[in-house]
Protein backbone atom coordinates (compact mmCIF):
# COMPACT_ATOMS: atom_id res chain seq x y z
CA UNK A 1 0.00 0.00 0.00
CA UNK A 2 1.46 3.39 -0.13
CA UNK A 3 2.19 6.00 1.88
CA UNK A 4 1.58 9.52 -0.08
CA UNK A 5 4.35 12.37 0.96
CA UNK A 6 3.11 15.78 -0.65
CA UNK A 7 5.37 18.57 -0.42
CA UNK A 8 4.75 22.24 -1.82
CA UNK A 9 7.68 24.33 -3.31
CA UNK A 10 7.23 27.99 -2.36
CA UNK A 11 9.77 31.02 -1.62
CA UNK A 12 9.53 32.32 1.91
CA UNK A 13 8.39 35.75 1.99
CA UNK A 14 7.48 36.81 5.82
CA UNK A 15 5.13 39.44 6.27
CA UNK A 16 4.37 41.44 10.08
CA UNK A 17 0.89 41.15 10.81
CA UNK A 18 -0.94 43.91 12.80
CA UNK A 19 -3.44 43.15 15.67
CA UNK A 20 -6.77 45.20 15.00
CA UNK A 21 -8.48 44.05 17.95
CA UNK A 22 -8.41 41.54 20.67
CA UNK A 23 -9.92 38.93 17.93
CA UNK A 24 -6.49 39.42 16.46
CA UNK A 25 -4.60 39.25 19.64
CA UNK A 26 -6.56 35.90 20.79
CA UNK A 27 -4.11 32.96 20.69
CA UNK A 28 -5.94 30.31 18.58
CA UNK A 29 -3.38 27.41 19.31
CA UNK A 30 -2.59 25.33 16.68
CA UNK A 31 -5.65 25.39 13.86
CA UNK A 32 -8.99 26.93 13.80
CA UNK A 33 -11.90 25.61 11.97
CA UNK A 34 -14.79 27.81 10.09
CA UNK A 35 -15.50 28.51 6.55
CA UNK A 36 -12.67 30.32 4.85
CA UNK A 37 -12.39 32.60 2.03
CA UNK A 38 -9.99 31.44 -0.72
CA UNK A 39 -7.82 34.53 -2.15
CA UNK A 40 -9.44 33.75 -5.68
CA UNK A 41 -13.07 34.36 -4.26
CA UNK A 42 -13.91 37.73 -6.56
CA UNK A 43 -17.31 38.43 -4.68
CA UNK A 44 -17.42 36.30 -1.35
CA UNK A 45 -20.59 34.61 -2.12
CA UNK A 46 -19.27 32.03 -4.97
CA UNK A 47 -18.70 28.87 -3.49
CA UNK A 48 -15.81 28.10 -5.76
CA UNK A 49 -13.81 30.50 -3.33
CA UNK A 50 -14.73 29.14 0.02
CA UNK A 51 -13.52 26.22 1.66
CA UNK A 52 -17.10 26.06 3.62
CA UNK A 53 -15.66 23.01 6.26
CA UNK A 54 -11.89 24.68 6.45
CA UNK A 55 -9.61 23.46 9.41
CA UNK A 56 -6.58 26.03 8.89
CA UNK A 57 -3.27 25.08 10.65
CA UNK A 58 -0.54 27.25 11.07
CA UNK A 59 2.60 25.82 10.22
CA UNK A 60 6.45 26.01 10.78
CA UNK A 61 8.36 29.12 8.92
CA UNK A 62 5.11 31.26 8.87
CA UNK A 63 3.61 29.20 6.55
CA UNK A 64 -0.47 27.80 7.02
CA UNK A 65 -2.79 25.27 5.23
CA UNK A 66 -6.69 25.27 4.79
CA UNK A 67 -7.75 21.33 5.35
CA UNK A 68 -11.33 20.58 3.52
CA UNK A 69 -12.77 18.22 5.57
CA UNK A 70 -15.83 17.55 3.79
CA UNK A 71 -13.89 16.89 0.48
CA UNK A 72 -10.54 15.61 2.03
CA UNK A 73 -8.66 17.93 0.52
CA UNK A 74 -6.07 20.92 1.13
CA UNK A 75 -7.99 24.01 -0.18
CA UNK A 76 -5.30 26.17 -0.23
CA UNK A 77 -1.34 26.95 0.81
CA UNK A 78 0.38 30.08 1.91
CA UNK A 79 2.99 31.85 3.65
CA UNK A 80 3.79 35.00 5.42
CA UNK A 81 0.41 34.86 7.34
CA UNK A 82 -2.64 32.95 8.66
CA UNK A 83 -5.85 34.02 8.55
CA UNK A 84 -7.72 37.77 8.66
CA UNK A 85 -10.18 36.48 11.22
CA UNK A 86 -13.81 38.35 10.88
CA UNK A 87 -17.28 37.36 10.91
CA UNK A 88 -19.67 36.89 13.86
CA UNK A 89 -17.81 34.92 15.84
CA UNK A 90 -14.69 37.11 16.28
CA UNK A 91 -15.16 40.98 14.80
CA UNK A 92 -19.33 40.83 14.46
CA UNK A 93 -19.02 42.17 11.07
CA UNK A 94 -22.25 40.09 9.03
CA UNK A 95 -21.91 42.38 5.55
CA UNK A 96 -20.26 42.84 2.85
CA UNK A 97 -20.05 39.20 2.30
CA UNK A 98 -16.30 38.72 1.77
CA UNK A 99 -16.01 39.67 5.75
CA UNK A 100 -18.65 37.40 6.39
CA UNK A 101 -15.93 34.41 7.53
CA UNK A 102 -12.00 34.47 8.16
CA UNK A 103 -9.91 35.25 4.85
CA UNK A 104 -6.59 33.94 4.18
CA UNK A 105 -4.04 36.16 5.00
CA UNK A 106 -0.57 36.06 3.17
CA UNK A 107 0.92 34.80 -0.40
CA UNK A 108 -0.60 32.21 -1.71
CA UNK A 109 1.85 28.74 -2.97
CA UNK A 110 -0.79 27.03 -4.05
CA UNK A 111 -4.91 26.03 -4.54
CA UNK A 112 -6.99 22.87 -5.62
CA UNK A 113 -10.35 22.95 -7.02
CA UNK A 114 -13.48 21.89 -5.35
CA UNK A 115 -13.23 18.45 -6.16
CA UNK A 116 -12.20 15.06 -3.95
CA UNK A 117 -9.20 14.79 -2.89
CA UNK A 118 -8.90 11.06 -3.31
CA UNK A 119 -10.51 8.91 -5.45
CA UNK A 120 -11.05 4.73 -5.57
CA UNK A 121 -11.00 5.31 -9.26
CA UNK A 122 -8.52 7.48 -10.63
CA UNK A 123 -11.69 10.12 -11.53
CA UNK A 124 -12.26 13.17 -9.34
CA UNK A 125 -15.60 14.71 -9.82
CA UNK A 126 -17.72 15.48 -7.50
CA UNK A 127 -20.34 12.90 -6.49
CA UNK A 128 -22.79 15.03 -4.06
CA UNK A 129 -26.04 15.99 -5.90
CA UNK A 130 -25.16 19.60 -4.58
CA UNK A 131 -21.90 21.53 -3.56
CA UNK A 132 -22.72 20.75 0.61
CA UNK A 133 -21.49 18.67 2.95
CA UNK A 134 -19.04 15.56 3.07
CA UNK A 135 -18.91 13.25 0.01
CA UNK A 136 -20.26 9.75 0.52
CA UNK A 137 -19.15 7.81 2.85
CA UNK A 138 -18.13 4.95 0.68
CA UNK A 139 -15.46 6.76 -0.96
CA UNK A 140 -14.19 8.70 1.85
CA UNK A 141 -15.05 9.87 4.95
CA UNK A 142 -13.10 12.28 8.21
CA UNK A 143 -12.73 10.81 11.65
CA UNK A 144 -11.69 13.97 13.26
CA UNK A 145 -8.10 15.10 14.17
CA UNK A 146 -5.06 14.59 16.49
CA UNK A 147 -2.83 17.25 18.29
CA UNK A 148 0.59 17.03 19.92
CA UNK A 149 2.26 20.06 20.98
CA UNK A 150 1.87 22.43 18.18
CA UNK A 151 1.72 19.56 15.73
CA UNK A 152 -2.06 18.35 13.58
CA UNK A 153 -2.46 15.32 12.27
CA UNK A 154 -5.88 14.44 10.26
CA UNK A 155 -7.39 10.58 10.33
CA UNK A 156 -10.24 10.23 7.77
CA UNK A 157 -11.09 6.64 5.90
CA UNK A 158 -11.05 6.39 1.71
CA UNK A 159 -12.60 3.11 0.59
CA UNK A 160 -11.87 0.99 3.67
CA UNK A 161 -8.20 2.04 4.19
CA UNK A 162 -7.22 4.25 7.37
CA UNK A 163 -5.30 7.60 6.43
CA UNK A 164 -3.65 9.25 8.89
CA UNK A 165 -2.13 12.47 7.97
CA UNK A 166 0.26 15.58 9.25
CA UNK A 167 0.55 18.42 7.13
CA UNK A 168 4.18 20.14 8.04
CA UNK A 169 6.44 23.09 6.51
CA UNK A 170 10.87 22.46 6.25
CA UNK A 171 12.97 24.66 4.48
CA UNK A 172 15.34 23.31 1.38
CA UNK A 173 17.17 24.69 -1.28
CA UNK A 174 17.00 27.86 0.36
CA UNK A 175 12.61 27.37 -0.29
CA UNK A 176 10.23 26.40 2.10
CA UNK A 177 8.14 23.33 1.48
CA UNK A 178 4.84 22.35 2.36
CA UNK A 179 4.49 18.99 2.84
CA UNK A 180 1.49 16.67 3.88
CA UNK A 181 3.08 13.19 5.36
CA UNK A 182 0.70 9.62 6.26
CA UNK A 183 1.88 8.20 9.21
CA UNK A 184 -0.25 5.30 8.82
CA UNK A 185 -2.24 3.73 5.53
CA UNK A 186 -4.05 0.40 5.75
CA UNK A 187 -4.84 -2.21 4.51
CA UNK A 188 -2.28 -3.14 1.89
CA UNK A 189 -3.43 -4.02 -1.45
CA UNK A 190 -5.80 -1.29 -2.08
CA UNK A 191 -5.29 0.91 -4.34
CA UNK A 192 -6.45 4.67 -3.52
CA UNK A 193 -5.51 7.80 -6.18
CA UNK A 194 -4.55 11.00 -4.12
CA UNK A 195 -5.26 14.43 -6.68
CA UNK A 196 -2.12 16.43 -7.21
CA UNK A 197 -3.29 18.86 -9.45
CA UNK A 198 -2.87 22.12 -7.90
CA UNK A 199 -4.23 25.65 -9.11
CA UNK A 200 -1.83 28.66 -10.39
CA UNK A 201 0.67 29.82 -9.27
CA UNK A 202 2.45 26.68 -8.93
CA UNK A 203 4.45 25.96 -12.21
CA UNK A 204 5.11 22.38 -12.46
CA UNK A 205 4.92 18.85 -10.48
CA UNK A 206 8.13 16.09 -9.85
CA UNK A 207 6.72 12.64 -8.37
CA UNK A 208 9.45 10.11 -6.83
CA UNK A 209 8.67 6.71 -5.12
CA UNK A 210 11.40 5.55 -2.40
CA UNK A 211 11.35 2.39 -0.42
CA UNK A 212 12.14 3.55 2.69
CA UNK A 213 9.40 3.39 5.00
CA UNK A 214 10.09 1.35 8.58
CA UNK A 215 7.75 -1.44 6.65
CA UNK A 216 9.86 -1.41 2.97
CA UNK A 217 7.02 0.33 2.10
CA UNK A 218 6.89 2.53 -1.12
CA UNK A 219 6.14 6.91 0.02
CA UNK A 220 5.38 8.83 -3.15
CA UNK A 221 6.84 12.63 -2.56
CA UNK A 222 5.21 15.09 -5.11
CA UNK A 223 7.14 18.19 -5.13
CA UNK A 224 4.94 21.36 -6.72
CA UNK A 225 6.88 24.95 -7.03
CA UNK A 226 9.86 25.60 -9.58
CA UNK A 227 12.95 24.03 -7.70
CA UNK A 228 16.33 22.65 -9.51
CA UNK A 229 16.10 19.04 -8.16
CA UNK A 230 14.18 17.18 -5.68
CA UNK A 231 15.33 17.22 -1.89
CA UNK A 232 17.45 14.75 -1.00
Amino acid sequence: MKTSIVCVALCLCATPCLADGPWDRMQYGPFLQSSVTMPWSTDGEELDGITLKGTTVRLEHGASVCFDTDLLRYSGGWSGGWLKVMGTPFDGTHRPPERSRPAVEGKLVFGSSPIPGWSLTGAFNDPRPEPYGPIPAEIAKYRGLYVRENRVAFEYTVGDCTVLESPGAEKAQDQLLLTRKSAKLSPDGLNVFLETQPLAPVMQIAVRVDVDGADGKPIVQAIYGTINKLPD
